[in-house]
């Protein structure tokens, strides 16, 4: 297979890299449309890199993996999808509004392929070992879900003044709510399909940014499960995790720091009062869950069956963010948060 990465900052390196140890320089095409950018890539990876989409889709590549600022997302994927038969890896969020990225699927009625929108915490070891403890009922019945992540922005991504990035402007789609649309997505998988959300937003007046630098987030499940989510960009020591109480025990994910990262995994057992460790690791490779997603996503082509639920459950984090900033925004509860999107799929 031949990989076109469009974007070439830091997640689009990333990927580009993975992709090379993958398949050889040869397979692996980069574009972007900044010269710095593209020769650095060009003189690190010797790989062939262009400037403009249209000669990377003369290059007919089999997968485009779009890593772009989020606001650029929609208009390459919209050229891959009108101008070539290649699959799409499209990084989170799909888009910067839900409006353009709903504007995608006509186009995916036609000419139908997979559009798989970046949801790589699923394969962290922590969140894996979590889910599976979580699949096998462990703590029998779910009632509460935790969800927290904070990391300082200025630490982002380091030799970048975080101020020139796409996350601290509103208008090419920053903010923490679609920074960390992650957690959203992780809610739907813990939780299940949203009945109503509450969210509240605020800035810091620290970071001179125009977007939101906190959130905090509150989704009711269809099946009752309630779910909290706390979100900022102002916190130095980089920390993450779920905490799910359930009506046997409970079960916790906490992973702190970067590079290294100290994940561990435990089940408090009510019926034992004894907690019990399932996972406790040091992990120095931030691209251990980008690998399995690739390899995942490889495999995804070969599977059409699938190929509307990756896009669906795209859409349905980016709803969820996207009714989180008109909850804040209004003060309100909002119900039916996914109801565009199950009127799109029907």
């Amino acid at each position: 297979m031949k990989h076109l990465v469009c974007g070439l900052g830091s997640i689009g390196k990333r990927h580009l890299e993975n992709l090379v140890q993958l398949v050889g320089r040869d397979q692996v095409c980069g574009m972007d449309i900044d010269d710095l950018a593209a020769g650095h890539v060009r003189d690190k990876y010797s790989v062939n890199v262009l400037s403009d989409l249209n000669s990377g889709l003369a290059w007919k590549p089999d997968m485009v993996w779009i890593s772009s600022p989020n606001h650029l997302h929609m208009p390459i994927a919209h050229k891959v999808i009108e101008n070539s038969n290649a699959h799409l890896f499209i990084e989170k969020p799909v888009s910067d509004s839900l409006s353009s990225a709903l504007s995608l699927m006509p186009a995916f009625r036609k000419r139908p392929r997979l559009i798989w929108v970046a949801c790589n915490m699923r394969f962290h070891p922590g969140v894996t070992t979590l889910k599976r403890a979580f699949d096998e009922r462990m703590i029998g019945r779910a009632i509460v879900i935790r969800i927290h992540f904070a990391h300082f922005l200025p630490n982002w991504r380091p030799g970048q003044d975080y101020r020139a990035t796409y996350s601290a402007k509103r208008d090419q789609g920053g903010g923490i709510i679609l920074d960390d649309i992650h957690d959203l997505d992780l809610a739907n998988w813990f939780g299940g399909p949203v009945k109503s959300l509450f969210a509240v937003t605020a800035q810091s007046g620290f970071l001179e940014t125009d977007v939101e630098e906190i959130a905090s987030i509150n989704l009711i499940h269809e099946n009752g499960i309630f779910t909290s989510l706390y979100m900022d960009y102002l916190r130095r020591d980089k920390s993450r995790g779920i905490e799910i109480i359930g009506e046997k025990g409970t079960l916790t994910w906490l992973s702190k720091g970067k590079r290294p990262e100290m994940i561990r995994v435990e089940f408090f057992d009510a019926t034992k009062n004894s907690t019990d460790e399932l996972f406790h690791e040091e992990f120095d490779d931030p691209d251990v869950e980008l690998r399995l997603q690739r390899d995942s996503v490889i495999a995804a082509i070969k599977k059409p069956e699938i190929w509307q639920k990756k896009l669906q459950s795209g859409l349905a984090s980016l709803a969820l963010a996207e009714v989180a900033k008109r909850s804040a925004e209004k003060g309100v509860w909002i119900n039916e948060p996914l109801r565009d999107i199950d009127i799109v799929f029907r």
